[in-house]
């Protein structure tokens, strides 16, 4: 999962920045028709991942026997999968209400924020 996040989510975060960049640019060229096609599918696959990772998870507690939900890492991937959710119902209104795009972009910071907590309370609880 480490490699979703920092390799997907990363080019799927620079790529949304470069189609606010051009946006705002009004260049809405070959640049920030490819930016937001890359945006699209990096983040769309990383939301599908993680949905899989945290369902194999749960599983994996179940199997184990373990307390579910009871971990940080666990509330917080719950609170990230929200997050993604909510992301993606933004993603879909921002077609017709463009200032859900403002939106859209400073809620995006705050979920890969969650998911680099979640990826650090997932280290600690490997190595704990």
């Amino acid at each position: 999962m480490a490699f979703v996040l920092f390799v997907m989510v990363g080019i799927g975060t620079y790529q949304g920045f470069a189609v606010r960049r051009n946006r705002e640019n009004n260049n809405f060229g070959e640049a920030y028709k490819e930016a937001a096609t890359v945006h699209y599918q990096a983040m769309s696959l990383a939301t599908f991942f993680f949905f899989i990772g945290g369902t194999g998870g749960l599983n994996a507690l179940l199997i184990m026997e373990k307390p579910i939900l009871e971990s940080t890492h666990a509330t917080t991937g719950l609170i990230s999968m929200l997050m993604l959710s909510i992301q993606a119902a933004l993603s879909v209104a921002m077609n017709s209400v463009s200032e859900l795009r403002t939106v859209h972009a400073y809620f995006g910071v705050a979920t890969v924020t969650m998911l680099l907590a979640h990826f650090a309370f997932g280290v600690q609880l490997a190595v704990s």
